[in-house]
């Protein structure tokens, strides 16, 4: 998602159209918000570690064989 606003206002920013300053600003905004939220997530799974939980290969024992 945060690749393809990218794109968009990259490709509007070249044509440098002033009735679309707004809406280029929120989109730019957007995309650090995207960022920063990933960052975060990013942040608290390392936090929590990596090993893996039994639960998914408990689920997948339980009811799919």
């Amino acid at each position: 998602v945060c690749a393809c606003v990218c794109v968009y206002t990259a490709r509007f920013e070249l044509t440098l159209l002033p009735s679309c300053q707004r809406c280029l600003n929120f989109l730019n905004n957007l995309v650090t918000g995207i960022i920063f939220f990933t960052l975060i997530v990013n942040i608290i799974k390392a936090a929590f570690g990596t090993q893996r939980s039994c639960l998914l290969r408990w689920l997948f024992q339980r009811f799919i064989l």
